[in-house]
């Protein structure tokens, strides 16, 4: 398999605190990978690190071979935040505009594109609705297919199941594991390990501020 994301070294702290020391990591093409630890472990640190929104202290991150710094297909890369309907919540955007926002390829592209993700999701007959007035599963779909709208390679998805009722959950796993079928590479952060485990090829857990090699996940707690 073609390694997507390869982490070496990687030392993140704040002022003299630590906050991920020594993590050393190969995500490949068409994983479906969980990163797991307790609360305030370094997780959502991690993806931001992945993301380049904050720099690492020292040692290296490359996404397709290319080392991050250098890095600019940002296209390739879907993420989607935690809690991310909460601030958007006041913002005056129906779903329709909100998709379209995430969308940096032409219009033709983006109407076929629209079309196939609204096969999977379903949101045509709330497309006109605001976001607010939006329950948290159409939400989450919602902000699902604003992810995907360029097609990318990765899709990262922050703590998904984040305020969202059982059945929203037991869809969001059926969407997830879809797009599973197809090749591309799924990062899940989560506390919620039991939702996601049948379906990942591989969990990374953070403890002590490393990944840790053989880990208790039944001590993993938010």
């Amino acid at each position: 398999m073609q390694p997507i994301i390869q982490v070496s070294h990687l030392h993140y702290k704040v002022e003299a605190e630590i906050i991920l020391k020594d993590l050393n990591f190969i995500i490949n093409q068409g994983e479906l990978v969980l990163i797991t630890g307790e609360n305030g472990s370094g997780k959502t640190t991690l993806v931001k690190l992945l993301l380049n929104i904050q720099k690492a202290t020292s040692g290296n991150i490359s996404l397709f071979d290319t080392n991050i710094q250098n890095f600019s297909e940002w296209s390739k890369i879907g993420y989607l935040p935690q809690n991310l309907y909460q601030v958007l919540e006041d913002l005056p955007l129906t779903v329709e505009e909100f998709i379209h926002s995430g969308a940096i390829k032409n219009a033709g592209y983006y109407s076929k594109r629209r079309q196939e993700l609204n096969d999977i999701f379903k949101f045509d007959s709330y497309s006109n609705k605001l976001l607010n007035s939006l329950s948290g599963g159409q939400a989450q779909r919602v902000f699902l297919a604003r992810s995907l709208i360029n097609n990318p390679k990765v899709l990262i998805l922050d703590e998904p199941t984040s305020g969202i009722d059982k059945q929203s959950k037991l869809n969001l796993i059926r969407l997830i594991k879809e797009l599973h079928k197809s090749d591309i590479c799924i990062i899940i952060i989560t506390h919620e390990i039991d939702i996601f485990q049948e379906i990942s090829d591989r969990i990374l857990c953070i403890s002590q501020n490393s990944i840790q090699k053989n880990p208790d996940l039944e001590h993993v707690h938010t």
